[in-house]
């Protein structure tokens, strides 16, 4: 490596360069010597390391911006241990829900000045694996994960690095983790329980597959008002598919073809009920007339169709601000904080897809 003036140098460097021309480099010399104080302090304000007067973070963070100087990120986490960089690893960036949820974790993490690495699984087991192995190779900070195939066994290499993690809407109950989560039973339960308060007595099941913890753990729901009301379960009138549009609409031409057809149905997703919204109308049938429809998530599209959909609402946004919440909480203080598990409020949305049952 060498300097400026060419000469050969092992310095490490503790700087990135805001280039424009006609300006030389920016060390954290020069960011002392304009604001009027030591290198050690420059060092403290930037690392967070000492407990500096808020009169000289101004005058470092002025002289900072003033001569375009900017901490290396890597530099600093090798001598911090911490990175600043936070992981959020979802199934699909494409649904709705993770797309607000995404974006309360990034407001979140912004406003505690960290960095946010997205990454998409497609629900695809190697590509899980292989991320949460980034995570732990590139000593991120810590990880939000909405896990669609790992086990809390894969994420015990996370905890060994003593990288936290904070689960969503998972089924995996393992006191390790930190959870946030809607009552996805409760919530099943919920939009069929509506359905029967109606009158309906065949309710079909449009329902992501059951490996994941929202397919899985809705299905728990939709089983459990059915016994509750003394209604005989039926296998035919489940069908399983993906959490896409393609999905729902599959699961949905499976129902159409029983004879009786359901009277109403129950899907696991927003995404999923708008496939067999489609599916059901490219039929010739009215919604609800004919069919009476539920979805799960409130996702922002439903507001752009006709009929509105009656769903489960959850809030994703805040979802998203409480996971990022929680995992800084563990990053700055560890092993100091009781596991926690946060079950945030859903709530039954009556729109117009669902009406009582005509004799």
């Amino acid at each position: 490596m060498t300097n400026a003036v060419g000469h050969a140098t092992n310095e490490v460097i503790d700087y990135v360069i805001d280039y424009q021309p006609g300006l030389l480099m920016t060390t954290i010399k020069d960011v002392a010597q304009a604001a009027s104080v030591s290198t050690a302090t420059v060092s403290h304000v930037i690392n967070g390391t000492r407990r500096v007067s808020d009169e000289t973070q101004r005058r470092v963070h002025q002289a900072m911006e003033r001569l375009h100087y900017q901490p290396n990120a890597v530099a600093r986490g090798l001598r911090t241990n911490k990175t600043h960089f936070l992981a959020l690893i979802i199934p699909d960036i494409t649904n709705p829900f993770f797309t607000d949820f995404a974006r309360g974790f990034q407001d979140a993490a912004d406003e505690k000045g960290y960095v946010v690495i997205l990454c998409n699984t497609d629900r695809d087991l190697k590509r899980e694996l292989r991320y949460i192995d980034m995570v732990r190779q590139q000593k991120v900070d810590g990880l939000v994960l909405n896990p669609s195939r790992v086990t809390s066994k894969d994420l015990m290499r996370l905890q060994e690095a003593q990288i936290p993690v904070v689960l969503v809407g998972s089924q995996i109950d393992d006191p390790n983790f930190d959870r946030v989560m809607v009552d996805n039973i409760q919530g099943g339960s919920d939009a069929v329980q509506h359905l029967i308060d109606l009158g309906h007595t065949r309710i079909g099941l449009v329902c992501g597959p059951r490996t994941t913890s929202s397919g899985a753990l809705r299905y728990q729901g939709y089983c459990q008002a059915l016994q509750r009301n003394g209604i005989p379960y039926n296998d035919a009138l489940v069908a399983v598919g993906d959490f896409t549009h393609e999905g729902g609409a599959a699961c949905m031409a499976t129902l159409l073809a029983l004879t009786p057809r359901p009277t109403a149905v129950f899907a696991t997703s927003d995404v999923m009920a708008l496939g067999a919204k489609k599916a059901i109308e490219d039929a010739g049938l009215r919604i609800p007339a004919d069919i009476s429809l539920v979805g799960f998530d409130d996702i922002p599209e439903l507001a752009w169709t006709r009929p509105r959909l009656t769903t489960i609402a959850q809030p994703r946004y805040k979802m998203g601000r409480e996971a990022t919440h929680l995992l800084i909480e563990r990053v700055e203080h560890k092993n100091v904080m009781a596991r926690r598990r946060i079950i945030m409020e859903h709530h039954l949305v009556v729109r117009e897809s669902t009406a009582a049952i005509r004799n």
